[in-house]
């Protein structure tokens, strides 16, 4: 198929980034090269008669050499130092089934080692959706389908590592699964924007490069629709399919004082593979940079993109705008306080004005003082829990925010009462197994029979979490029977096999027969279960109750 190719696993693929430059002999006229005239003899009277290229494996950017001119006052230039840490708020606006989603955070960029002129760059922070229609979904893919884009936290792990030489070029780049949709590219290339060539004017760059297929059914499914419920290890699923495009940037110096520079960029990418006579892919943005020369680092970048994938059943349409700014002052003394290291032991309780304040802090836009108020109430004891702590960690249950939903999991399974406990079932049906364990617990302490339901399908479903909701309805005793018994329906083996467990536990006469017929069962591991849970059933019919204080 044309323009279509699987890329190896994203985890630890080391790649050649998209902002890598590859330069020519002027003398040869190797390479392509779209410059202003003026710019085409800066060019050529900077350039040896050397060949220099740079290894870009199967693909490879072809630019205007001029910015590599050195001693050109009017050039801007990057500049590292070891442990150096810039802050920047990064929002990203678009649609997400017709809705307005937007996703927003604030990402720390830290020079880890400079050698030879190019810096090792690494990262640290998260974006994620501050909105979206229906309930949280904390999986890989939303439920229903099978790949593409939407709007899910793109979490920057610390694998995840550029190498940038002074002029803002990606010469090596380790990504883990932070790319945006089109045509933004990888998030951690958004932070080092190439700067203009030597003469101010108008340049472009032409390149033939791969990036992530956003729209079924060529893009890859990250799990099967129906995965089987003892499969506990993530989402199997094939490598993510990729599409070949043409990508070109076009840009031009709009302003250059002592201070800054700033220039207006264009974007556009056209997919090879075509659908029908239109190209599957095609995307465009515009807007400006500003470059702060003081700092030898980005000050600010605003586009507004759109992107049109056309299949042979739709054509979506998805209107976007970027916005990455460098925090400053106030802003970026609040976001570097919150790198500090956090004191061993566990932190001081909530006191009651306290807790006023983090209430409000925990809902305001401001990115930092909510985080820092999620933080504490997740991880800190509050001394009077309140109504309005509740009903705050109801409204976080629900946001489609990773932390903001990981810190209503942890108020609800610390203080949720029977009036919470639909709020808590939810949460049970669509989050993540690592934020259920708490509220399973307070879940099966509360004994309310309207969780016996919920907790035996999520035993039907399968999770991580799983064991922690067969002890909650341990709980239950005999009250959960039933729904045990018809989990006994299920066809895959393992759930059959947890649930002789629980019946072994709570199980009454009821449970005779149908752990009988369990041990008739091919699977050794099912019928070796029910034969225990049978005898320990009929153990404790046969043996007489202990009376309280005495003996048996």
């Amino acid at each position: 198929m044309v323009g279509l190719y699987l890329a190896p696993p994203r985890a630890f693929r080391q790649r050649e980034s998209l902002n890598n430059l590859a330069t020519r002999d002027s003398q040869t006229g190797e390479g392509i090269s779209v410059l202003a005239p003026a710019a085409r003899r800066n060019h050529d009277a900077a350039m040896t008669p050397h060949l220099h290229r740079l290894a870009l494996g199967a693909l490879a950017w072809v630019i205007a050499s001029p910015g590599l001119t050195a001693g050109t006052p009017d050039v801007p230039r990057y500049r590292f130092t070891p442990a150096q840490t810039n802050a920047y708020r990064v929002t990203l606006e678009t649609t997400f089934q017709d809705e307005p989603t937007t996703l927003a955070g604030v990402v720390f960029v830290i020079t880890r080692a400079v050698e030879e002129g190019v810096a090792t760059i690494g990262f640290q922070g998260t974006v994620s959706p501050q909105s979206m229609r229906g309930p949280a979904f904390g999986g890989p893919f939303p439920p229903g389908m099978g790949g593409g884009w939407f709007p899910r936290p793109v979490h920057l792990q610390p694998q995840v590592a550029l190498g940038v030489d002074p002029w803002g070029r990606v010469v090596q780049e380790t990504s883990f699964d932070t790319d945006l949709p089109a045509p933004f590219g990888s998030l951690p290339a958004l932070f080092f924007e190439p700067v203009p060539p030597a003469t101010p004017g108008e340049w472009s760059t032409r390149a033939e490069c791969g990036i992530p297929d956003e729209t079924p059914p060529l893009a890859a499914r990250r799990g099967p629709a129906n995965y089987p419920p003892y499969y506990y290890g993530g989402y199997p699923g094939r490598p993510p399919t990729r599409l070949a495009v043409n990508r070109t940037v076009r840009g031009r110096v709009t302003e250059s004082t002592e201070t800054t520079m700033s220039w207006a960029k264009s974007i556009e990418l056209t997919s090879l593979l075509l659908s029908g006579d239109t190209p599957r892919l095609q995307a465009s943005a515009e807007g400006t940079v500003v470059f702060d020369r003081t700092l030898g680092q980005l000050r600010e970048l605003r586009l507004q993109a759109l992107s049109t994938v056309t299949t042979p059943t739709l054509t979506q349409r998805r209107p976007m705008a970027l916005e990455v700014r460098r925090l400053e002052g106030d802003e970026l003394g609040q976001a570097l306080e919150a790198l500090k290291p956090q004191p061993e032991g566990p932190p001081p309780p909530i006191p009651a004005d306290e807790l006023t304040q983090l209430l409000l802090d925990a809902e305001v836009p401001d990115d930092t003082r909510r985080v820092t108020a999620l933080n504490r109430l997740q991880t800190a004891k509050v001394e009077s829990p309140t109504p309005e702590l509740l009903a705050l960690a109801v409204r976080l249950a629900q946001s489609a925010d990773y932390t903001a939903r990981a810190t209503g999991a942890s108020l609800l399974g610390r203080y949720g009462t029977a009036a919470e406990l639909p709020a808590m079932l939810r949460l049970l049906q669509w989050s993540q197994p690592g934020e259920q364990p708490g509220v399973l617990e307070r879940v099966g302490c509360l004994k309310d029979p309207r969780a016996i339901g919920p907790l035996a399908d999520l035993v039907a479903r399968g999770s991580g979490d799983v064991q922690a909701a067969l002890n909650a309805l341990k709980g239950f005793g005999a009250a959960a029977e039933p729904a045990a018994l018809a989990l006994l329906e299920q066809r895959h083996a393992e759930t059959r096999r947890q649930v002789c467990w629980l019946l072994g536990e709570i199980g009454t006469a009821k449970s005779l027969e149908p752990l009988r017929r369990q041990m008739l069962e091919p699977d050794s591991q099912v019928s070796q279960a029910a034969t225990t849970a049978l005898r320990a059933v009929s153990q404790r019919l046969t043996e007489p109750p202990v009376e309280p204080g005495g003996e048996r």
